[in-house]
């Protein structure tokens, strides 16, 4: 009984070719041991009405890691590229999350886990639909106020903290737009919908849903550290700490630096340079070109 190896040759099997493969197999997983799978939704929503479908996809690179499996929480479930929740109960609510697998002589490897799916189901009639991940100042936001059934709204009132912020009328109202974001945006919204169903009104409110409105850039702070160890004496090093938020593909984002209001060296993508020890006003700037956006830190005395 023979074996085809990769590169045409035959072996007896159990052979060289097979501890090849192995080693290939092992190299790549060294190179990919902080691989990521990844949950994408297929059918559903982060948050659905108990009785709803959702399907959700594990991907990752399956040339390696061909087998998947799904986790609650610490719980495992089974073994399979999708996860179908056919009519969603209550209890299963929770984090989710995948793994990609392989199996080779004698051991396992794994991928790191996938970032967790937090699925909310709902019992109630209103669902505020939860808003995308990053919501940034200057965004145009939908949020959709959706009722169970898919029942047709008469009227829509959308809330942030209580007060009252839009109101809709007529079939179309599920759909709310909050238009240039600002800081000030942020809270907690929900929404209070009215139909008619059998002759008769109804209106029911959603669970809350935190909007949290960030900044592209914040405010660079500079940090100087003196006498570093392990580089030269009479050298400091200055970085320009800033939170970058922004929507994929992210534009890249450059940092310059001041001593006594002229710039020391041509901007670069790094957040620290490393610089004589010497007295003066130094500051920093963070500049993303393609978004023409820049703000300056406070200067430092050194």
């Amino acid at each position: 009984m023979f074996t085809v190896c990769c590169d045409g040759r035959t072996e007896p099997r159990m052979k060289p070719c097979l501890i090849l493969a192995f080693i290939a197999a092992l190299q790549h997983w060294e190179v990919h041991s902080d691989l990521l799978a990844e949950v994408q939704i297929v059918t559903g929503a982060p948050r659905i009405f108990s009785g709803e479908k959702v399907v959700l996809r594990c991907v990752v690179d399956q040339d390696f890691y061909p087998d998947i499996r799904w986790f609650r929480g610490p719980e495992l479930l089974y073994e399979a590229q999708e996860l179908t929740l056919w009519e969603a109960k209550l209890d299963q609510a929770g984090s989710y999350y995948c793994q990609g697998f392989m199996k080779i002589p004698s051991t396992t490897l794994y991928t790191n886990n996938s970032q967790p799916f937090h699925l909310d189901v709902d019992g109630g009639w209103v669902i505020l639909e939860a808003p995308p991940p990053l919501v940034l100042v200057g965004d145009d936001l939908e949020v959709k106020c959706r009722l169970r059934g898919n029942q047709v709204p008469k009227h829509v009132i959308l809330y942030r903290d209580g007060q009252e912020v839009l109101k809709r009328e007529g079939p179309d109202a599920v759909a709310l737009n909050l238009t240039n974001l600002t800081l000030q945006d942020t809270g907690s919204y929900h929404c209070r919908a009215t139909w008619d169903t059998r002759g008769r009104s109804r209106a029911a409110e959603s669970q809350p849903t935190r909007i949290t409105v960030q900044e592209v850039l914040t405010e660079p702070t500079l940090q100087v550290n003196p006498n570093i160890p392990g580089f030269p004496p009479r050298k400091m090093q200055l970085v320009c700490q800033v939170e970058y938020n922004a929507h994929p593909p992210t534009p890249p984002l450059v940092h310059l630096f001041y001593w006594n209001g002229a710039i020391m060296r041509p901007a670069t993508t790094e957040n620290s340079i490393f610089v004589p020890t010497q007295p003066g006003d130094y500051s920093c700037r963070a500049k993303v070109p393609l978004l023409n956006i820049e703000k300056r830190s406070e200067i430092t005395t050194v």
